[in-house]
């Protein structure tokens, strides 16, 4: 699959594997970006310290796309086995 952005002025930020610390750094303030998630579930999501991190992660996450005020959008995938644990 090939990404394409309608807008040329808009960062495309590829994470992959639930690397919220990457994603967290790679946001800019004021920038219009799209960062897209790659299997933020990921496959480590179901054991107990991966959910505390995940939880902590996830909300530094949503803090900051609230704070970007339109800016930054975002796109989560994940495989469908685990949406199935859920």
């Amino acid at each position: 699959m090939q990404p394409q952005i309608q807008t040329p002025s808009t960062e495309l930020i590829w994470v992959n594997d639930r690397n919220f610390e990457e994603a967290l750094q790679l946001i800019r303030p004021q920038a219009s970006q799209i960062l897209v998630l790659d299997d933020f579930l990921g496959a480590t999501f179901l054991h107990n310290d991966g959910i505390l991190a995940f939880e902590r992660d996830w909300q530094a996450l949503l803090f900051r796309a609230k704070q970007a005020n339109g800016q930054l959008k975002c796109l989560f995938s994940t495989r469908n086995q685990q949406l199935q644990l859920w």
